[in-house]
């Protein structure tokens, strides 16, 4: 990735903290993390765009592509579907406007509490 965006800054520094955490809070903060993402992801509805779906267009394809890769330390959650960088910065999505990942770091340090609070 070339250059960070300011919410990702912050979501790294986020993270640097969460690894003072035990590693099972922190694994319980990621997966919930990943959760609340994937709650966020917009369900294409072509009744709302400007252009008509592709013959193949799946509702939910999106969503259902998140993964998660966890180590003891480090926790990935990313979407390889083509258009999941446009609906997250562009403004491809009337129903995600703020994207997914960006709202849904800026409440880990709440989720990373809650996770503490139940271990």
């Amino acid at each position: 990735m070339s250059n960070y965006s300011d919410w990702e800054k912050q979501f790294e520094g986020q993270i640097k903290l969460a690894v003072v955490a035990s590693e099972e809070v922190f694994q319980t903060a990621g997966e919930e993390l990943y959760k609340i993402i994937q709650t966020k992801t917009p369900v294409g509805d072509p009744s709302l765009w400007k252009w008509h779906a592709h013959k193949d267009y799946t509702p939910g394809t999106l969503r259902d592509n998140w993964a998660i890769d966890k180590t003891p330390t480090l926790i990935t959650i990313s979407n390889e579907t083509p258009y999941a960088y446009r609906v997250e910065y562009g403004s491809w999505s009337t129903q995600a406007p703020q994207g997914m990942m960006r709202i849904s770091a800026m409440e880990f340090p709440q989720i990373l509490a809650k996770a503490k609070g139940t271990k």
